[in-house]
Order: C-alpha cells, then structure tokens, then sequence
C-alpha cells in the first residue's frame, strides 16, 4: 500500500515562544535528497494528491556535450589514429611536475571568513577552482587545482625560484622535480587550511603513432 506524505504542523509548546515546527511523513526513500536540497535552495517543494511535487529553483548546468563553448576540447581532428597508452611514465621517474588538487578547503576549520582568506590564498597561487553541477540534494564537489609547478603565481611562484636558485645544480633532474614537488606541499600545508592535497601524476594518454 503506498503511503500518502502528510504534513503535521504544531504551535509553540508555550505562547510567549517565537518558534514551531513542521513534520513531514511518509517520504519515500528515493526522495529523500530532493527534500534535503530543498533546504538548500535546490528544488521548490510542495506536495499535491499526497504525493511530494518539486519544481527545479536554479537554471541546470548545460551537459559538456550541449555547451559548445567548451570546443575544441583539446585540439582539432587529427586524421591520424590517437591510441590510449597505459603508464606512459614511471611515475617516480618522471621529469615534469605532476598537478596538485586541494579537497575540503578550510577542513575542520571551516567558518565564512576562514574560506574566503583560503580562497583568495589558493587563487593567489595560480589555483583555480573548480565545481561539479549540484546533485539532486543541493550540494556539490569542490577542488582547488594546480597544473602543474609551471602554473604556480605569487608568493607561491616566489618561493620556488629562490629555492631553484638554492638548490644543488649537481642534483639531476628527476630528483629536482621531486624536491620541487616536496616543496609545494610543505608550502601548502604551512599556509593554506584545507582537508586534503593530492599529488596527481599521469598513467594513461592518449598517443600519435
């Protein structure tokens, strides 16, 4: 038998309080993130025939494959055949920087102003930020990334030439990349609050013969 959403509504327990209540039963379980993004300004919601009716309350994210603004997505047709090739480079051995991303900025020291002092911070050091399209709950993923060394900016980009210029020029190059990149997240973790910093480094691409 399916069970109808009924909404129950109480006053204050006392006539001099300022708050009530509202009790929603019966949500099926399939939409229960829709009713959690409706808190958070996701979805317009309201319930018709026992049954919960809601109505999107932001403009969708055009799909990658409808936003023409993203073309050409890496470079034109090449009438040669492009082949995925596996572990391109050993990763320990490999001599260009690999790219940086920052999950969960602020981490358990999260307040309006902390994120906002982290943020400018990250774009200060030539990382972008980047978010995935709010799910059905109303929330989404942020990362924070950096391409590379090469893209690194300010006080970031500062630090690494007075290190380069430093450092040992016996050193070869795989272990100056290492070095370098050692030196990145040192720097990151001193002065950027966050949850999480991955080392991204390339295994697969896509090949010309």
């Amino acid at each position: 038998m399916e069970e109808h959403v009924r909404v129950s509504g109480w006053g204050p327990r006392r006539q001099d309080e300022a708050t009530t209540s509202i009790t929603l039963s019966g949500i099926p379980k399939d939409q229960q993130e829709k009713v959690e993004g409706v808190t958070f300004g996701q979805h317009w919601m309201t319930v018709r025939d026992g049954k919960l009716i809601f109505s999107p309350a932001r403009e969708p994210l055009p799909s990658p494959v409808e936003d023409t603004e993203l073309l050409p997505y890496w470079r034109r047709h090449d009438e040669r055949q492009g082949l995925m090739k596996e572990l391109v480079f050993d990763p320990e051995e490999r001599s260009d920087s690999p790219s940086f991303m920052v999950k969960h900025l602020c981490g358990y020291n999260y307040t309006p102003e902390n994120y906002k002092m982290n943020a400018k911070l990250l774009e200060s050091y030539g990382f972008v930020c980047m978010r995935s399209a709010r799910g059905n709950d109303g929330k989404f993923w942020e990362n924070w990334y950096l391409p590379g060394a090469w893209a690194a900016n300010g006080a970031l980009k500062r630090m690494l030439e007075i290190r380069q210029r430093e450092s040992n020029k016996k050193q070869n190059l795989e272990a100056e990349k290492r070095d370098e990149t050692n030196k990145i997240v040192s720097f990151l973790c001193r002065h950027v609050s966050f949850g999480q910093l991955d080392v991204v480094t390339q295994r697969a691409a896509m090949i010309i013969e």
